[in-house]
């Protein structure tokens, strides 16, 4: 009995040891550190958090808080594995019981975006593709389980070399796209020529250039017809280096346009800088050193003042047509040449110059064969509304020539121009008493419209450009016999009075004499307004009718030294 006692006494004691030895850990939800499903010794069980976090005597994978499973990202498409208390709903988080291999939305595919190929869930597919800024189209391949695979359908527009190994009589190849080679069914070696040796096709090098559909530069071709690199005639024997791998055309040869040894030599045509591939013609183009293709000069010859000496423009220069014809002058159109691919075209702008050629010359940037960045002139033109009936509004020099308005001209007043002594009572210095303090002067347009002068109309237009707060008369009287082709009328006085139209007496204002100042003043205010006065067109052949037939009176003979002009200036 004694020796039972002492025999249950020794196994009570091994199971308590036992059990202390089985539980060497409690569980902390929650840490005060922070830390998420931690098992810290018994000793040091006050490092949990107290509730509502929960804690127990146990290993944390034996508790049902803290045992694993898959948290996915319903944002993202992520699953990773990690205990329910980590997964926040807040985050986007969806805990399951279950490892990731067997939860549906972790099931991985072959996300296609444009030229990328990522091996992702096709949560995450959508979610990559909502990030970017450019709508997207993409594809999410479900059947596609595996991740080198998926890495091949990367780039598909990729260019590279497809061979055919299984061809009879050797190795066949073609420059194809990734797509469409491994569509075929055969081998795609992106970034390779068919002429690689290293692919031991029956493709090799030749002297053989073309132009490439839809780019801009002079290429090779191999044996086999396929396009290889930019046509540089030093590589042409380069088999091991040019005819390997593809090259792009920043890495090339430089084809200075206007240098004949480069372009005869080189075929990395720059569109934008003046010159595209194109076949050779002789007697027009720089015969190329090899090849029948070049690159050709885009640039135009033009002679556009009329000297007998054409002047160069550059590939889509734009500039205002001159060719000596005189500015504002009776039948001057404005034209806008164009200088594109080689070829000029004329654009018109509106009719009597209702709208004139505006041009700018910019310095533009252009690259030498050193990768040096130098300027050129570079014009450019356009057709632009003529606002020239702003300009009779304007009484001040300052607003009349504020280019952000209108484009005019200020007219200074002299003894050839000022109307003030005819229009208004003016002081002894010849300045009306209300502009004492303004410059003397008056606005016009810059560019001068232009009129209907064949038609019966056409005094009256003239006279609408000339200021109309004014009219001026002279007096005649009739005789009794008629004399010469202006019938039996006779001047009574040579003298002018001008009164404003809102009045019906003229006795108080004063009167101008009807003599060389007058004349020349109204003269000069006439060409300068429209196509108005005696004029030479814009071919500088006079007009029809002289100053005599304008100006009629006793004293205009002897006033007007150009009485018999039948043409003259602006």
């Amino acid at each position: 009995m004694k020796n039972k006692t002492i025999l249950s006494l020794l196994l009570m004691i091994f199971v308590v040891v036992v059990s202390i030895n089985l539980v060497s850990a409690v569980c902390c939800e929650k840490t005060i550190e922070g830390n998420s499903c931690v098992s810290v010794p018994p000793e040091n069980s006050d490092a949990c958090v107290k509730p509502p976090y929960k804690s127990d005597d146990a290993f944390c994978e034996e508790t049902s808080y803290c045992s694993t499973g898959t948290c996915v990202n319903t944002r993202q498409g992520t699953c990773t594995v990690s205990p329910s208390t980590t997964c926040d709903p807040l985050l986007g988080g969806l805990w399951v019981d279950d490892s990731p291999e067997d939860v549906p939305q972790c099931q991985v595919g072959c996300c296609i975006i444009g030229e990328e190929a990522n091996f992702i869930t096709e949560t995450s597919c959508i979610y990559k593709v909502s990030i970017i800024e450019e709508e997207t189209e993409y594809e999410f391949l479900k059947n596609v389980q595996d991740g080198g695979m998926c890495a091949s359908l990367a780039n598909p527009r990729e260019m590279g070399a497809c061979v055919d190994s299984d061809s009879s009589g050797g190795r066949d190849c073609t420059h194809e796209t990734r797509e469409n080679c491994q569509n075929s069914g055969l081998d795609f070696y992106e970034g390779f020529l068919c002429s690689a040796p290293e692919l031991n096709t029956k493709c090799g090098p030749s002297d053989t250039t073309s132009c490439m559909e839809g780019e801009e530069e002079v290429y090779f071709r191999d044996t086999c017809g396929n396009y290889a690199n930019v046509y540089d005639v030093t590589k042409i024997d380069d088999t091991l280096g040019y005819w390997t791998e593809m090259i792009s055309t920043a890495n090339s040869c430089f084809t200075d346009i206007g240098d004949e040894n480069s372009v005869s030599s080189c075929g990395n045509c720059v569109f934008r800088l003046g010159s595209t591939c194109g076949k050779y013609r002789p007697g027009e183009d720089v015969a190329p050193d090899e090849g029948n293709y070049v690159c050709r000069d885009l640039s135009c010859e033009y002679d556009n003042d009329g000297d007998g000496i054409k002047e160069s423009y550059e590939h889509e220069e734009r500039w205002c047509a001159d060719a000596g014809w005189i500015d504002g002058t009776p039948g001057k159109e404005e034209i806008v040449l164009t200088c594109y691919n080689g070829q000029i075209t004329k654009e018109r702008c509106s009719s009597y110059r209702k709208q004139v050629c505006f041009e700018t010359v910019y310095a533009e940037e252009e690259i030498d064969d050193n990768y040096t960045i130098k300027e050129e002139d570079f014009t450019q033109a356009a057709c632009v509304v003529n606002s020239y009936p702003a300009c009779y509004g304007f009484q001040t020099k300052s607003d009349c020539e504020d280019q952000e308005l209108v484009d005019c001209q200020w007219l200074l007043a002299n003894k050839d121009t000022n109307l003030y002594d005819s229009l208004w009572e003016s002081t002894e210095l010849g300045i009306p008493e209300n502009m004492k303090n303004s410059e003397k002067g008056f606005c016009l347009p810059a560019y001068a419209p232009g009129i209907k002068f064949w038609e019966e109309e056409a005094a009256s237009s003239c006279n609408s450009f000339i200021p109309s707060e004014y009219v001026c008369g002279v007096e005649y009287e009739k005789g009794l016999i008629e004399v010469g082709k202006y019938g039996d009328w006779d001047l009574v006085e040579d003298e002018v009075t001008c009164f404003k139209e809102t009045t019906s007496k003229a006795d108080d204002l004063p009167k101008t004499k009807l003599d060389s100042t007058w004349q020349t003043q109204m003269k000069n205010v006439c060409l300068a307004t429209s196509d108005c006065g005696v004029k030479t067109n814009y071919l500088g052949v006079n007009g029809y009718y002289s100053w005599k037939d304008l100006f009629v009176g006793d004293y205009i003979e002897d006033s007007l030294s150009n009485y018999n002009s039948y043409g003259g200036g602006k």
